[in-house]
């Protein structure tokens, strides 16, 4: 590991105090519209608010993880939850729900890593997967701009732009990490990563762990696919470029 001191971008914001400014009158969705959308924004609150039950098994884990990685995983883990408040927020105006009964609901949801437990026994390979998973996170996000901007909101539209900021950050943060390990080849940071695309495509049911959240209806069939050569591109120029 190289020894300069590093610390991961984050950018400060409150995303619940953001949504707040909206009155549910402002939003243009027909009623027929929202129904459809309702599992869409649940889901979406659920990956961000899972981002607990991921950091609680990284801190249970007896691995040894490095101050750079403790930092990167802090500052990942506060920009989540904000993200959570948010999309709490939303759901709540967006469906007249009460936030304590919903709040309820996401505690009593229960996560699984036992499918998941070969790519969270080291650092590295945890922070390549931090890599490849925000990577997807980020262009779904892109995908979704459009309809936040549907919206009629200029707040929504804000929302939605900070949140594909926030995960570009950890994005770049985890391939920072990635490139700090010393005598970390391409070849075993390929393999790996065909593993993680394996792993999507075989469609897993998500089970509360936020990495591979990735039930997403509205993204194309070679959507993985395309994420992963992405990575590797960068990870492989950069390599190069290091080396």
């Amino acid at each position: 590991m190289k020894s300069e001191l590093w610390k991961p971008r984050q950018s400060r914001w409150d995303a619940a105090a953001l949504v707040g400014q909206i009155k549910r009158a402002d939003i243009q969705l027909t009623a027929g519209k929202l129904a459809e959308l309702r599992d869409y924004f649940w889901f979406d609150l659920c990956a961000e608010w899972d981002s607990t039950y991921l950091h609680d098994e990284i801190h249970r884990s007896e691995n040894s993880w490095s101050q750079e990685f403790l930092a990167f995983e802090q500052a990942w883990f506060e920009d989540e939850i904000n993200h959570a408040e948010g999309f709490l927020a939303l759901y709540c105006l967006l469906y007249e729900e009460d936030e304590t009964l919903v709040r309820q609901r996401l505690r009593e949801r229960s996560p699984d890593f036992s499918p998941l437990a070969e790519f969270l026994h080291d650092e590295w390979g945890l922070s390549l997967l931090f890599a490849y998973d925000e990577l997807a996170t980020m262009r779904a996000y892109h995908i979704d701009v459009a309809l936040y901007q549907s919206l009629g909101t200029s707040e929504l539209s804000r929302f939605i732009r900070l949140l594909l900021r926030d995960e570009t950050y950890h994005h770049a943060n985890a391939v920072d990490l990635i490139l700090r390990q010393d005598g970390l080849g391409f070849e075993k940071v390929s393999h790996l990563i065909d593993r993680f695309l394996a792993y999507d495509q075989q469609d897993p049911r998500y089970q509360a762990t936020f990495v591979f959240d990735h039930e997403w209806a509205h993204v194309g069939e070679d959507f993985f696919l395309e994420t992963a050569k992405m990575l590797k591109e960068r990870l492989a120029k950069s390599m190069k470029k290091a080396g």
